[in-house]
This record gives structure tokens, sequence and C-alpha cells, in this order.
């Protein structure tokens, strides 16, 4: 179902409740349950059929400046992409039981802040070139157990080099599942590529109880080349995670983009899934 967009309502609530409450049996179609005529300015079609992700994409672009018209103060809107992942319920509890990280090509949400611990030569360079917001030696820990530099106050996600693995052991208990590992990609020597990961990275997680999986991919204020973009991405990163129990061609039933208010638009994927 899909709001046409010349239809938006442009009565309030409390108006339209009126109307259902005034309703009599003679108004409803008794094989339907629903009014022989529209009670407001908006109505509905039946589902729309699916489009390619650019035209969709325009559709709720065009849909939500003429819906901003009517509530000025509506504020910039999450698009979200919205699959229905063709998975048993066994083969759904194989999916990544913790949330991932995707960095986007085009990042839209808020940068995470970096503390980094480094070796003494490499401060400039995390600080400067990398993008850290602090930078320390082994000098640092201390700081960091006395709080001088608190978790959630001062940095979101701490990031170590793989040399100074050993002087960050004291770390661990303070920490705790924020303590610098390899497979969280907060340990290494990479620093740039851990750094740009975390510091513009989007978590996203699936549902083990439902085939339905939903994560954001843009804003209502970008383009949508770039949101474009991002979705291509996250198919690409559904793709590999479902590899383990499906083919690549078989990962995806039902494919929409929803949009605050407006309803789903849904989507055509077979450009991106081949």
């Amino acid at each position: 179902m899909r709001l046409l967009p010349f239809a938006c309502a442009r009565r309030c609530s409390s108006t339209l409740l009126q109307r259902i409450d005034s309703l009599t049996a003679s108004d409803i179609d008794p094989l339907t349950r629903r009014p022989l005529k529209p009670i407001d300015d908006a109505f509905f079609i039946e589902k729309t059929d699916a489009l390619p992700v650019k035209d969709a994409l325009r559709s709720i672009m065009h849909d939500f400046s003429l819906f901003k018209c009517l509530r000025p103060s509506l504020s910039v809107t999450d698009i979200v992409l919205s699959v229905e992942l063709n998975l048993k319920e066994k083969q759904l509890s194989k999916l990544p039981k913790s949330a991932k990280m995707i960095l986007y090509p085009y990042p839209f949400k808020d940068n995470r802040r970096i503390l980094a611990i480094v070796p003494e030569e490499l401060i400039d360079q995390t600080r400067e070139e990398f993008g850290a917001d602090i930078v320390g030696s082994e000098l640092i820990i201390p700081e960091i157990l006395d709080d001088t530099y608190e978790v959630d106050m001062d940095f979101d996600v701490i990031i170590a080099h793989s040399a100074l693995s050993k002087e960050i052991t004291g770390l661990r208990k303070k920490l705790e599942k924020m303590y610098p590992v390899k497979n969280r990609r907060t340990l290494g020597e990479d620093l740039e590529n851990m750094i740009k990961h975390h510091k513009f990275g989007q978590f996203y997680m699936y549902n083990h109880a439902t085939p339905l999986f939903e994560t954001e991919v843009g804003t209502t204020e970008m383009a949508v080349e770039k949101i474009e973009e991002n979705i291509r991405d996250m198919i690409k990163q559904v793709q590999s995670d479902c590899k383990i129990v499906a083919s690549k061609r078989d990962c995806f039933t039902e494919c929409s983009l929803k949009c605050s208010e407006l309803l789903p638009q849904f989507i055509d994927l077979s450009e991106y899934v081949k």
C-alpha cells in the first residue's frame, strides 16, 4: 500500500476520527467492511509494483517534500531498507547473533569519538591524518584507569596498536566489552582503516525471531545517488551474511523502503542480486 502523492491528509486526526464515528451500516461495504466513499482527502491504492531503487527513492523524496509542506515542523527523517529474508527458522538461527558494523560509502550518522593508544612515533600521524579524537602512547593508560578520560563522556571507542597489546592488558577489567581485540577491529596495525571504520561505521543486527531485516540506509536530505550506493553495499553485506545458509539469488523475497509516515515503497533488487 502506498499513499498517493497528491492525496496527503490535510485534516487533523480529531476530524478524521469524528467522521469514522459517524459512519453507519449503510456507509459500509458488507463484503470488504470498508467505507463506500473516502472519509478524507487521503486514500490508498493497492500494493504498488516494485520499482527500481533509484525510481523508488525519487518517489519517496517527492512524497516526503509534499508531506513536509503540510507539516513544516517535520524534521529530516531516516530512510529504512526493509528486507524479507528467504530463510527458515533454523537458517535464521545461523545468522550473526551480535551486532555487526558496515562502513557506508556515504555515512549519515553522528561520528563516534575515538581514543587511540599508539606507539610514541605514531601519535601525530594518528591524530592529524587518521582523525582520532584523543591520542596517546602507553602513558595515557593510567589516565584512563583514573577516569581522566571516561567512556561515553570523552570517547565512544578505544583503539590500540598491536605493538602495545601487552601494555594495555591493565585496561581489560576497566573497559570490559570495549577492551581492544582483533576480531572487533579495535586492535591491529592498520590504524587508518580501523579508525575510519569505527568513527563512521553503522551498526546493524538480525532478529532471529523473524525473517524481517531492517536498517537505515540514508536520510531525506541526502542525494538519491548516495542513498542508492549505501543500499547497494548493504545488500552485498546481507548476501555475504546469508551465504552460509542460502545462495545469493535466493536471499530475499520482498524488499521495500520506508520513510517516516509514508507507506512503504516496494523495490526491485534484481540489478543488485546477480
